[in-house]
């Protein structure tokens, strides 16, 4: 509680600084042109041609989007495999599902210019959206700019850079209640509270934007032998420093520093779904928590015919939990150091021929203790340390060049990415030293070609093919020990996969500018898969399940109808992946509902997001009423275990005037209760209970 206070305290101390200004709502009957970076330079969105998505900062506030859960459900083809707590949150995109929690990430997400990288586990930051410009999610491999990792798609944290000219304050608190569990004795109230405060300290030259926060979720399931007691609720704060440098016209300097921890007793994987109840403690209580730190440091500098941009990152997180089985406790910890360096030239001004070019570097280490205790005899056996240490040290030299041809109506565009990884493990049981050590390096070529054509001014149609990378994974010899018991084929050094993919898509917009529309349909080869399985002991490790193909089409519509104030929105995929090949021994040890010709795992068929959003003024006001509603099909894990569809309601009706502004939401307004991801048995992943709240913020000079 006194770190809640002292950072919050430290955001707002400043307030009586601040002075008034308000954003711009867009134009009557007229979608909003976005402007994006999604390919190292800033464009419209629609005239990227790239699956894109792009959502600006005060569109998340106005839908209620407050975290990576609620933004994946927004997005085409998006699905959460699961959610153990803040910071362990593991999302896909395309059928990128089956490569499961373990092995590094198919999803490059960045905060800013800093990757979110761990070795060896796929979470995302646990970055709230308060206070950011927007959020880019790019689809498909993004093999090229943004590296290893980014096989299924990227998406990038905008934050809001400070204002060199005005002062402005910005303060959001949120109470809520979430409905019964029928287990507990009393539900938690929910609260946050965030603000943000811009200080111009050298007019035209320096400022500093100071934002932080804390949120006390109370939340919503029981343990099975502790009964009437909420378990899974959850404290967090965070801080966030940003200051911003204008040397001269042509330079721009900024530093930033982001800090997040949560606190979480029990976690959120579930025993059973409704109600909701975790496994048994037997007397434990394991721990849930996040710590991250980030520095960043960038300079852009625009030099005569061409930019520099140098982004220079390092980070600390340690996330964890722990989970109680057997009568006995484990607790697990990936406590990671990142560096990384990113520089690159880009070609400025008007002229037919575009390019970037750039290196990258990236060392980073973690250390993965496993800690097993409380086991009484004739368990005793298993109480023990372990520590994996992984070390990847990886550079890249990238670059992108296109050319307009036909006065601009063909751009060919040519990509690259060379990329090595000498990655090294040292597996040591507490006591009795290193048990296992093993290295690689891992070299890979990725190229990308894309052609643009340019229908007219309002259409654009596209040709995309992209190769995704991802280094092999190590894993422990405890992991492996499991699978082979299971008479799987293991290893603790699971080889390297890779995706191609073929698109085609095209982006249109009306001639009146209220109808726009992003369509695309793709084909993926996924070679050599990493693929997660628990094995029978209770623990999980990596196969190389085999290859698949994935077919998909993706649409994303947008439209102003006449009535002014109203804007409706329709998104969503389709997605077919099967097996092509399988290693047969898989389905002879243990992976007997996987074959060839199968349906991929963790991978929804259908996704569907339909939100709509109507303001009017009143008296001074601005009404305004928000409803959103995600649907999801089913999806199955490796060993034949169904989850539920996904049907999430929210709603949102409010009114904002110049300096005030307050709503009423329901979040899951249907009160979806079935599993809506199935990761092993008695591991189910589902929506928090139907919740109502209010929300008050107060602006001055934003």
């Amino acid at each position: 509680m006194r770190r809640k206070i002292n950072l919050l305290a430290l955001a707002v101390s400043t307030a009586a600084l601040a002075t008034p200004a308000l954003a711009q709502g867009q134009q009557a009957g007229v979608l909003e042109e976005v402007l994006v970076t999604a390919q190292k330079r800033e464009q419209s969105l629609m005239s990227v041609p790239l699956s894109l998505q792009a959502v600006s900062g005060e569109e998340l506030e106005l839908r209620g989007i407050s975290d990576i859960s609620s933004l994946v459900n927004i997005v085409p083809g998006g699905f959460e495999l699961t959610n153990n707590g803040p910071g362990f949150n593991v999302i896909h995109f395309r059928g990128s599902g089956a490569t499961s929690t373990t092995g590094d990430s198919t999803i490059g997400v960045y905060v800013d210019d800093t990757p979110f990288s761990i070795p060896n586990l796929q979470v995302s930051p646990p970055s709230g959206m308060f206070d950011l410009q927007r959020v880019e999610v790019l689809r498909g491999p993004q093999g090229t700019l943004y590296g290893q990792g980014s096989m299924a798609g990227t998406v990038k944290f905008i934050t809001k850079d400070p204002a060199l000219d005005k002062f402005s304050l910005d303060v959001l608190g949120s109470v809520s209640q979430t409905d019964d569990n029928s287990l507990a004795k009393e539900p938690d109230i929910n609260y946050s509270l965030d603000a943000v405060v811009n200080i111009p300290v050298i007019e035209d030259k320096f400022a500093l934007r100071i934002s932080g926060g804390f949120e006390d979720y109370g939340g919503y399931a029981v343990v099975s032998d502790r009964p009437g007691e909420i378990a899974n609720s959850v404290e967090s704060t965070n801080l966030r420093i940003k200051g911003l440098y204008q040397a001269t016209d042509d330079l721009t300097l900024k530093a930033s520093y982001w800090t997040f921890d949560s606190e979480q007793d029990f976690a959120n994987s579930l025993l059973q779904a409704d109600p909701a109840l975790i496994q048994p403690a037997f007397g434990q209580v394991p721990d849930n928590d996040t710590d991250t730190d980030i520095f960043s440091f960038t300079l852009e500098w625009a030099l005569a015919g061409f930019n520099l941009y140098s982004a220079s990152n390092y980070m600390e997180s340690t996330p964890g939990f722990g989970s109680a089985t057997l009568g006995g406790l484990g607790q697990f910890k990936w406590d990671t150091d990142a560096f990384s360096q990113d520089i690159r030239l880009s070609s400025a001004g008007e002229g037919p021929f575009n390019w970037v070019v750039g290196a990258f570097y990236l060392d980073s280490a973690t250390d993965n203790t496993q800690e097993f205790s409380g086991f009484a005899p004739p368990l005793d056996f298993l109480n023990a340390t372990t520590v994996l240490s992984i070390e990847s040290e990886s550079y890249a030299i990238y670059g992108e060049l296109s050319y307009e041809l036909m006065d601009g109506k063909l751009t060919p565009l040519l990509g690259f990415r060379y990329f090595e990884d000498d990655r090294s493990s040292d597996e040591v049981l507490v006591g009795l030293g290193s048990v296992n050590a093993d290295s690689e390096t891992f070299e890979h070529f990725s190229p990308r070609f894309n052609l643009a054509y340019q229908l007219s001014d309002r259409a654009n149609l596209y040709v995309n093919v992209a190769n995704g990378f991802r280094s092999g994974t190590v894993q422990s010899g405890t992991a492996r020990l499991a699978l082979e018991l299971d008479g799987l084929p293991a290893a603790t050094l699971v080889e390297p996969d890779e995706v191609w993919t073929y698109e085609v898509g095209g982006k249109f917009t009306s001639p009146d500018g209220s109808f726009s529309a992003q369509l695309a349909a793709y084909i993926s080869e996924w070679e050599d898969l990493q693929g997660l399985y628990t094995a029978t002991l209770g623990l999980s490790g990596v196969l190389q399940v085999g290859d698949v193909e994935i077919k998909g089409v993706e649409w994303d519509l947008s439209w102003v109808p006449g009535i002014d104030g109203l804007l409706l929105q329709w998104n969503g995929a389709y997605t077919d992946s099967t097996f092509d090949s399988i290693d047969p021994r898989l389905a002879d040890g243990g992976l007997g509902s996987i074959g060839e010709g199968d349906d991929m795992p963790f991978t929804p068929e259908w996704t569907s997001n339909v939100n709509a959003q109507y303001s009017r003024p009143f008296g001074g006001w601005n009404l305004y009423t928000q409803l959103g509603y995600t649907y999801r099909s089913e999806t199955d894990n490796f060993t034949g275990q169904s989850s539920d569809e996904l049907h999430d309601l929210r709603f949102r009706v409010g009114a904002r005037m110049k300096t005030w502004e307050a709503f009423l939401f329901v979040n899951n307004a249907l009160d979806h209760e079935d599993p809506i991801s199935v990761v092993s048995a008695g591991n189910f992943l589902r929506m928090a209970p139907r919740e109502y709240g209010v929300t008050v913020r107060y602006r001055l000079g934003e």
